[in-house]
């Protein structure tokens, strides 16, 4: 943690070299350049999601800050994902129960009981990534982040509901309901999968 402090910093003091003094140096308009031009650095990388990945727990992200700030900020976030944890549980979808292996091109995914295995692409440019199943016969797109030992997907809610249903099956339809009410209530929200390298 010590050295990624330490990077930023030095990231941070590049951006902001040219100001004159220390109060140039930490002036509103300095530091907003000199943190946009080390956001830009830190997310240019490239996403690598080679490896094998286990579920631990739901992710949520709002599409625009408006939308936050009428659901009622990072709490409302917060209580969301614990709803959405609770509901999933009742499906069967606890942590270690999804199982992704990604190669460089292709995916084998475990899902409960249910094997899916397709094809992957990512758009470094978007972070997004299509995922094609079944010959290319049924695709889906999620938002994707990876950093380190961690890697999110994210899916428009209605998205989540069709996975989430293959998962589940038949047999929890009441369980099911409910994940399913508590997505439709958060329309302009992604929902998904954060998850741990095995």
């Amino acid at each position: 943690m010590k050295k990624i402090f330490f990077a930023f910093i030095l990231l941070l003091a590049a951006n902001i070299a040219p100001a004159q003094s220390l109060k140039d140096m930490f002036s509103k308009d300095n530091l907003k350049d000199a943190i946009g031009g080390v956001v830009d650095e830190l997310t240019s990388k490239e996403i690598n999601i080679e490896g094998e990945w286990l579920f631990d727990e739901s992710a949520i992200e709002f599409e625009s800050d408006d939308l936050l700030k009428k659901a009622g900020g990072a709490l409302a976030a917060s209580q969301l994902k614990e709803k959405m944890n609770e509901a999933l549980e009742k499906i069967g979808i606890t942590k270690g129960s999804i199982e992704y292996k990604f190669d460089a091109t292709n995916f084998s995914a475990q899902m409960g009981k249910i094997p899916s295995k397709g094809t992957y692409t990512i758009d470094q440019e978007n972070k997004t990534m299509t995922m094609s199943y079944a010959g290319n016969l049924i695709k889906s797109e999620c938002k994707v982040k990876c950093s380190g030992d961690k890697l999110t997907l994210l899916f428009k809610a209605d998205k989540l509901i069709e996975i989430v249903s293959l998962i589940a099956g038949k047999t929890d339809t009441a369980s099911l309901k409910t994940v399913s009410n508590l997505l439709n209530e958060y329309d302009g929200c992604n929902i998904g999968f954060e998850m741990s390298r095995k």
